[in-house]
């Protein structure tokens, strides 16, 4: 039957959907990556067609919050850029995961710590009867996955290892992102299941955990220089894991009180220089940032009557980070330690605590409501953040909802501690507000209209009013000014969707968005940020032909079109004199890209046997080349700026056999 995809986190009555594995094989272009799969959805976008970094209603990536289990994760991705949400690709097997939400606006009262999103993963449970194994190799690499019991009937376990194959590839001379470019990646991820005979108490044990790197050669012809980029070398690596364990106890039919432990690390190095017409080496910039980190939490829920509801919650993250960062300033010729900060575990806390409720007054409204409150330790800032929302069914088939809320978030770690008094920064925060209207005119269609406004304060912002910074606007690092709270922002817009369930072999997403992202600098007039694009709209299809013999053959489609993003002009003279594209800092960001636009398609064969079934399929991104454009380079050679262009066509073939 046609299943629903609302959020699966009762308490998320707006802006929010639930996908699933099937869901994220099926979506054209997103390759089984969670965020790949999220530009599909009003209101979303990417930023470059290399990362998996989104931009949700116009905000930062850097506002985006991954959780696993139940618990706050570092960014979950493969050469994770730092001071960011995203990165190459997701660390996530889709054989690990079970039905998860994506929540893109005005969130409930138990998260907290972000801006824009929250991707709320689950792990599945292994088979607890059975040994069942899957391989998947592709050209992103080889996937392993197995599971089956552990005490047969009892508890389970799963685990998949990946290992990329992109290194054997550029081995062979094949070069995924450029042919100066070179990358590996693996990841592991584990889940074990351990209920009681009668389910009362279960004990959890799960991890992941990723390694990536990537080196950027400079062309081999001096000849053929004509950017600064031909002369550069980079060295950039990644490591993160996470592993946690959960105790759940079921303390009768109506209430359940549930305790988590969990440590994680991650650590990014990112070493890079310039050579010169003899290939000597001369150091540009070398950073290298740990972070770990233990976290304890418990909730506790309770049913108490048919239509009330409560639940609360603490989470308490203690920190310890190692932060260098060592660049060479082209312009002044020096060398300036941005970061050199090291703290043990424990030296910083980050304290949240929530409590929610849903209450049903009349039969047909239902009312959401609770409290969160964060304590960061670093700038002694406690935030007291409420969330509301309402559902009015309107009839059996349309309902009206408004959601309001406060969030805040804490500025990247990096950035508090690369200039005196960075430490004062404290947090960043959002006033969210969003009215929608729902209508199903069948039980396989669904149509949502949602309008929002958004408000931030306490941007950071440089102390020196002569440049024009906003901390949002970067996307990538930490901040290296002396930086000022005082910054603003505000997101408006309009999101409509129409889509069709999966059912008969037939699923589509239309999706469009109307909106406007602006910043202003202290009392200061607003300017449009970098995700300004004013609007953005995606077609996405599926159909399932079933073949003889219950094969089947999938077709997919995907249209991307949005505006383009907005980035700084140029600043001539340093632009000359450095032989790079050097952004005028006194300007707000008035160059912008072309308009974004991408067809994907996906092909896939599947064939059932009686206890396996394989799998073939081709997915392209970018099918037609189209050149998309980020910025510009200055072309020092003709003494030109030209287009940088984005990714061209990406083809994908991947062959996977369940047995």
């Amino acid at each position: 039957g046609a299943q629903d995809n609302d959020a699966l986190n009762e308490m998320v009555l707006i802006s929010g959907r639930s996908f699933s594995v099937e869901e994220t094989e099926r979506y054209a272009g997103s390759v089984a990556d969670p965020s790949r799969m999220a530009v599909s959805f009003a209101g979303v976008q990417s930023t470059n067609d290399l990362d998996n970094d989104i931009i949700i209603r116009g905000n930062s990536s850097v506002g985006v919050l991954w959780r696993l289990e139940g618990i706050d994760i570092p960014n979950p991705n493969h050469l994770a850029r730092r001071g960011s949400s995203g990165g190459a690709v997701g660390i996530f097997s889709v054989n690990m995961l079970t039905n998860s939400d994506f929540i893109y606006g005005a969130p409930p009262a138990e998260y907290g710590n972000a801006l824009s999103g929250v991707f709320d993963m689950r792990f599945r449970k292994g088979n607890k009867d059975d040994h069942d194994f899957a391989l998947r190799a592709g050209v992103l690499g080889l996937d392993l996955m197995a599971e089956g019991p552990i005490e047969k009937g009892k508890s389970s376990f799963l685990a998949n290892v990946r290992y990329s194959t992109l290194g054997l590839l550029n081995a062979a001379g094949f070069h995924f992102i450029n042919e100066r470019t070179d990358n590996t990646f693996s990841d592991l991820a584990f889940h074990l299941y351990f209920p009681s005979a009668d389910n009362s108490t279960i004990f959890q044990v799960w991890g992941i955990g990723g390694l990536s790197s990537e080196v950027h050669y400079p062309v081999e012809n001096t000849a053929e220089w004509y950017e600064f980029d031909h002369q550069i070398y980079t060295d950039f690596n990644t490591r993160m894991a996470a592993s946690g364990m959960s105790f759940t106890h079921l303390i009768d039919e109506k209430s359940y009180l549930k305790l988590k432990l969990a440590f994680m690390s991650d650590h990014i190095t990112h070493y890079k220089d310039t050579v010169n017409t003899v290939f000597e080496a001369d150091l540009l910039l070398d950073e290298s940032y740990t972070t770990n980190r233990m976290i304890s939490a418990f909730e506790y829920s309770r049913k108490m009557q048919p239509h009330i509801y409560v639940k609360t919650g603490m989470q308490i993250q203690l920190y310890g980070y190692n932060l260098r960062c060592r660049e060479y300033e082209r312009s002044t010729r020096t060398y300036i330690n941005y970061l050199d900060h090291e703290e043990v575990l424990g030296g910083q806390q980050l304290v949240q605590m929530y409590m929610e409720g849903s209450i049903k007054p009349l039969p047909r409204l239902l009312v959401n409501g609770g409290l969160h409150l964060l304590y960061l330790s670093l700038s002694e800032t406690l935030s007291a953040e409420p969330r509301l929302s309402l559902k009015y069914a309107v009839s059996d088939r349309s309902d009206i909802t408004v959601a309001a809320g406060l969030t805040s978030q804490m500025v990247p770690i990096g950035t508090y501690f690369t200039q005196e008094n960075n430490d004062k920064l404290g947090l960043m925060r959002s006033d969210q507000m969003v009215l929608g209207y729902t209508v199903r005119p069948g039980s396989l269609y669904k149509i949502t209209v949602e309008g929002y406004i958004q408000r931030l304060r306490h941007i950071p912002v440089a102390r020196n009013t002569g440049v024009q910074y906003w901390m949002l606007n970067d996307l990538v690092g930490y901040s290296k000014y002396a930086l000022v709270n005082t910054g603003r922002g505000r997101n408006y817009g309009v999101d409509l969707t129409a889509e069709r369930y999966f059912e008969n072999g037939l699923f589509f997403i239309v999706a469009g968005s109307l909106f406007r992202s602006e910043y202003a600098i202290g009392d200061g007039p607003f300017y449009s940020s970098s995700y300004d694009t004013r609007y953005n709209t995606s077609v996405m299809m599926g159909k399932e032909l079933t073949l003889r013999k219950s094969n089947s053959l999938q077709l997919g489609f995907r249209n991307l079109i949005f505006g383009g993003q907005r980035y700084k002009p140029p600043d001539n003279e340093s632009t000359i004199r450095l032989k790079e594209y050097s952004a005028d800092e006194a300007s707000s960001l008035t160059r912008k890209n072309k308009d974004y636009f991408r067809t994907d398609v996906r092909l896939a064969y599947r064939k059932n046997f009686l206890d396996r079934t394989w799998t073939l399929s081709l997915d392209v991104q970018n099918i037609l080349n189209i050149k998309n454009t980020r910025g510009e380079i200055w072309n020092y050679h003709d003494a030109v700026f030209e287009d940088k262009f984005q990714a061209g066509i990406i083809p994908v073939l991947t062959f996977q056999l369940n047995y």
